[in-house]
């Protein structure tokens, strides 16, 4: 709870500091997944923005997010044929903000609480890890079919007492890149993770953590558009010599994230959505599935298992 005061104050700062413009009709630029996936400005070109004209506002769009997420937990080892198999709920919440200076900023925060008694011993929600990101587009090229590029960097704070989230305080560092053909975008984008010393000692320290994706938007109608985004991670082992709880295995998988965008109203947006593991992780026994879920990484897409989710995108 405290986290997501603090992320509504982050918002209601910037709003209030700052007058907001007009709409025009002109679509000019949204992202893969509401701009907060490492393909942020894969579909630059297709979203409602506002005109600003000779204004000296700092704010030019914002948005309010707010979804559901269901995560199937699916994982096996060598030593048992049979899955383990359970449900996590995801609560989503996130604020954007789009500035007339090229700049962005993001901040979310997610709860979580098991589906299943197996899981956990609680059906209490848990509370997950607070994101902050500032995105800067360095370079934009002029014309019908512009090439876009966006540098950004983001701080993921731990969380006390949380069964889902981790306690480490982790950096991020991502690229992307944009280019518009007509009613499609394709986009490219590369980030790494540094990741932090978990401050729990029961939760299981991991390496840092590399993706890199491709993507592309399709502006379907005036109301409806369809994104694709193929992501590959690799989390490194943890080189923390004095750490007994600690990952000692490098794992690669990719995750495919199909979304439908519907324009309900001027300024609704609803997005259908899915995350889905291309390969799943092999364990030798249930101790590296039990050590692996210690290293709660729920935030990362599709690591524990296939998920679907909705959202409602509100802008202001």
């Amino acid at each position: 709870m405290k986290n997501w005061i603090v992320l509504v104050g982050f918002f209601l700062l910037l709003k209030s500091a700052f007058a907001l413009v007009e709409y025009d009709d002109e679509y000019t630029g949204d992202s893969v997944s509401s701009k907060q996936s490492s393909l942020r400005k894969t579909n630059t070109s297709f979203k409602k923005t506002k005109n600003l004209g000779k204004s000296s506002s700092f704010a030019k769009n914002s948005e309010l997010q707010v979804g559901y997420e269901s995560v199937g937990l699916d994982l096996n080892s060598k030593e048992s044929t049979t899955a383990t198999l359970a449900d996590i709920h995801k609560y989503n919440f996130g604020l954007h903000l789009d500035t007339a200076y090229d700049i962005y900023l993001d901040a979310s925060f997610w709860t979580a609480k098991s589906g299943s008694d197996e899981l956990l011993d609680t059906q209490k929600s848990q509370k997950g890890n607070a994101h902050y990101k500032i995105g800067f587009n360095w370079f934009k090229s002029t014309g019908e079919n512009p090439v876009q590029a966006d540098i950004y960097l983001a701080y993921v704070q731990g969380a006390k007492n949380s069964q889902f989230a981790s306690s480490r305080n982790d950096q991020i560092i991502g690229l992307e890149t944009s280019k518009r053909i007509h009613k499609v975008a394709l986009g490219l984008g590369a980030e790494y993770r540094r990741v932090g010393n978990p401050k729990e000692e029961e939760e299981y320290a991991v390496g840092n953590i590399s993706k890199f994706a491709a993507g592309f938007a399709w502006l379907v109608s005036n109301d409806i558009r369809f994104t694709f985004e193929a992501a590959a991670y690799k989390i490194s082992e943890s080189d923390d010599r004095f750490r007994a709880n600690k990952w000692e295995d490098e794992i690669s998988f990719s995750v495919f994230s199909p979304a439908l965008h519907l324009q309900l109203f001027r300024s609704l947006e609803m997005k259908l959505g899915a995350h889905v593991r291309t390969n799943k992780p092999q364990f030798e026994n249930e101790s590296e599935i039990n050590s692996f879920l210690n290293a709660k990484l729920l935030d990362l897409p599709g690591v524990y298992g296939n998920s679907v989710y909705s959202s409602l995108n509100l802008s202001f």
